[in-house]
Order: C-alpha cells, then sequence, then structure tokens
C-alpha cells in the first residue's frame, strides 16, 4: 500500500511540473539524463580500471592465494547434507552423498533429500538414484492425520518436497519422522497433542487421485507404484520374514481397488487327467486348500 501512495506521488508531481513549470521541467530532466549518463560512465571507467590494475594482479600474487586458501581453510563453506540416516523418527546422522565414510550404525531408514523428489531407501544403496530416475507417483487430494480426537492435515506433495515417489514406503516410522521435519510447529503451537509426536496409534485418512476414501492404520504400510499405490499389513510381513528368511511380500500385498477373489476347492470326485508316460506326485499342499477340502485324485488315461 506505501509504495502505491509513493507511486502515485511521484506522478501527481511530475505532471504537475510539467504541466504548470515546462520550462522548469526541461532543464530539471536534461540535467537528470545527463547527470544519470555522466556518473554511469564514470562508474564503469573506474571499474575497469580497478579491475585490470589491481584485482588482476592480486589475483595472481602467491601471497594473496595463500591468504584465501588459509581463510577457506578456517571458514570453510557450508556443505548441504543431502542424506538423511533416521532412526525412531529422528535424524541420527547426515552426510552428503559424496561422503567416503558413512555411519552405518542402526537407522530404520534412509531419506535422500538432494531433491525436491525425495528418495526413501531401506538400507544404504550401492548407487544412489539419479534425479532423472527418480519417478513421481500418485499424488493425493487430502490426506489427514488422525490421532485420538485430533486431526492434521499434512501433504505428501509440496512445492518444496515430493514424497509420493515410486517405490516409497510411508509407514509408522515414516511418518514420525515426517511429523517431526514438517509439523513440529503445528503439534506444538495450533493442536497441543505430544501423541502426534511419539505416534503409537494412528490412522491416515486418506482421498486419493480417484476421488476414493481409504483408511491405512498404524500396523499398515503403504507403498507408491506407478500411477497407483498399494497398501501392506506390516503384521503379515514381519511373520513371513521370519519364516522365510527374507523379504517376500507378495501373498501380504493388498491393492487398493482389486475385489475380493473366490477360491475353487477341488473335491474328491474331481479328477486331473494326465497321460500315461507321465509320472505324477500326488502330495498335500497344506496351506493352499481349505481345511474342508479334499485330496486331489489322479488317474491315467
Amino acid at each position: 500500500m506505501n509504495y502505491c501512495c509513493i507511486c502515485l506521488l511521484g506522478i501527481s508531481v511530475h505532471e504537475i511540473v510539467r504541466n504548470f513549470f515546462p520550462e522548469v521541467y526541461l532543464v530539471t530532466s536534461i540535467s537528470m539524463s545527463y547527470n544519470t549518463i555522466y556518473i554511469f560512465s564514470a562508474c564503469q571507467k573506474w571499474g575497469t580500471e580497478l579491475y585490470n590494475n589491481h584485482y588482476l594482479p592480486l589475483k595472481n600474487n602467491p601471497n594473496f592465494v595463500h591468504f584465501l586458501d588459509t581463510i577457506e581453510y578456517l571458514f570453510p563453506t557450508p556443505i548441504k547434507t543431502t542424506i538423511e540416516f533416521v532412526k525412531n523418527g529422528d535424524i541420527v546422522y547426515n552426510c552428503i552423498k559424496d561422503s567416503q565414510f558413512y555411519n552405518t550404525n542402526e537407522y530404520d531408514f534412509i531419506v535422500d533429500t538432494e531433491f525436491v523428489n525425495k528418495v526413501i531407501y531401506s538400507t544404504l544403496p550401492i548407487e544412489f538414484k539419479k534425479e532423472d530416475e527418480i519417478i513421481p507417483s500418485v499424488k493425493f487430494i487430502m490426506v489427514e492425520l488422525i490421532v485420538d480426537d485430533e486431526s492434521l492435515n499434512i501433504k505428501f506433495s509440496t512445492n518444496e518436497y515430493n514424497y509420493a515417489v515410486i517405490d516409497n514406503k510411508i509407514n509408522k516410522d515414516f511418518i514420525t519422522y515426517f511429523i517431526r521435519k514438517h509439523y513440529l510447529n503445528e503439534i506444538y503451537n495450533d493442536i497441543h497433542n505430544t501423541n502426534m509426536y511419539n505416534l503409537t496409534n494412528y490412522i491416515l485418512k486418506i482421498i486419493d487421485n480417484k476421488a476414493n476414501v481409504i483408511f491405512v492404520k498404524n500396523d499398515e504400510t503403504l507403498v507408491f507404484k506407478e500411477n497407483t499405490y498399494i497398501i501392506e499389513n506390516n503384521v503379515d510381513i514381519n511373520e513371513k520374514n521370519e519364516q522365510n528368511g527374507k523379504n517376500s511380500t507378495n501373498e501380504n500385498i493388498k491393492p487398493f481397488d482389486l475385489q475380493e477373489e473366490t477360491t475353487t476347492i477341488i473335491k474328491e470326485e474331481d479328477y486331473i487327467d494326465i497321460p500315461s508316460n507321465n509320472n505324477l506326485i500326488v502330495s498335500w499342499m497344506k496351506g493352499f486348500f481349505p481345511s474342508n477340502s479334499q485330496k486331489v485324485i489322479a488317474k491315467n488315461v
């Protein structure tokens, strides 16, 4: 508002002087134009002389170069850390990608924060993804974090960051880190709910890009995929990993847009016809058929 008033005042004074005092206006305009050109030319001349006669010789002086190196050594330019190691929702260690030594102590996951599209790694990768290799996924219309009777609207995608990237996993550990990093002020100043800081139990209410309303509990993991997402059950995944000794989540994946499928039970009267020159090994397939199903009987034809 003040700038508008100053501009209007300047225009008014200009029009008054030009219309009512034309001679004064003409002399003043010529004088101001001449002085402006003179000052600009003088500054350009002095700057050129200063650069050629003083700066260049000083730049090539070994003593001056050594002085600059000493200043850089004593007061190094801060390097922006891009890799964050997260444990229990807190950043326990950070460094740059070119670091020769990574602190690989206990951590839950790693976040590459170099670009707007943030990448989440469960383990330290051999090589971090380049910017053109990071592919964004779907963006949600709304995400609401519900804890007890309080709720907080959050965004996984803004102009400053985007966590909606293919293969990024949104689980309890990440949500704790995400809230503490991006919504700490809202928790303490607006909501005053410390349970949102610890996040023992919560529900994510999401309206996705197709206007579907879904709920993700604290024991579930939302995984971004190409143009979609899936929801995994953390309890089932952990139990299966302990049994198999490896990561295998295919049977625990719950796609958000798939309907429940039915299982066909093979009864005793159902036969499998196979050529007589083949050998057949028939055995129980525990865990595949329901308990009330019958064994498979094969005959040769």
